[in-house]
């Protein structure tokens, strides 16, 4: 069963959510545990390069955007910020997919009452786990569900 069929809505958005919380409760419909791999001011910068402001150029927060992504670039020149930008937000939204897929396929197995198989189908997909992003996202989807 594909992970879109899941009847919750965006399970990256639940797990972002989750990612967001700094303590256990209730957050929308997700219950939060309060682990997480990303500090919130990662989340924040990575909605600001989405937004439709214009930025100021920041080479210190491109560097962290690239980190928290896993892009490898390590030198920022002003005039390429658009590309940048461009950039993180395709970046942002392809491994957004991965892990909506991921969750979602999970969150399903799990709900059926299939605990190891739906373990197993997250050691199956690990390695398409790229970046500190999607590695935070599973692991608060992982906590929550523990």
């Amino acid at each position: 069963m594909a992970a879109d069929h899941y009847e919750a809505g965006n399970v990256a958005e639940i797990a972002l959510i989750c990612a967001l919380s700094t303590g256990t409760g209730h957050s929308g419909t997700a219950h939060c545990e309060s682990i997480a791999v990303l500090d919130p001011s990662h989340y924040d910068l990575l909605v600001k390069y989405d937004s439709t402001e214009n930025l100021d150029f920041d080479a210190g927060e491109l560097a962290t955007i690239c980190k928290i992504l896993n892009l490898n670039i390590t030198t920022f020149t002003e005039t390429r910020l658009a590309d940048y930008r461009r950039l993180i937000l395709e970046s942002a939204r392809e491994q957004s997919k991965i892990m909506t897929e991921i969750t979602g396929e999970y969150l399903i197995r799990l709900n059926q009452g299939k605990d190891l198989e739906a373990v197993s189908y997250v050691v199956e997909n690990i390695a398409r786990i790229s970046s500190p992003y999607m590695l935070n996202i599973l692991v608060s989807l992982l906590a929550h569900k523990a």
